[in-house]
């Protein structure tokens, strides 16, 4: 239990940064297909921007395990 409850804040800090970043919360679709290809398209952009994040020696860009 201890460990499913330190998972919290990076999902937290995930959707934050989602949301702010590459506008996750910015969709207005009607269905169903739309929305999975919209957060499709966030979670590549977050991976691109991560992968940059770590490439680039930026602060904050977790250590690779």
């Amino acid at each position: 239990m201890a460990r499913v409850s330190l998972l919290r804040r990076p999902i937290e800090q995930g959707f934050k940064e989602g949301k702010g970043q590459v506008g996750m919360d910015h969709y207005e679709s009607r269905s169903w297909r739309a929305w999975y290809r919209h957060i499709l398209y966030v979670c590549l952009a977050m991976l691109f921007l991560l992968e940059a994040r770590y490439r680039f020696g930026k602060k904050g860009a977790p250590c690779p395990s």
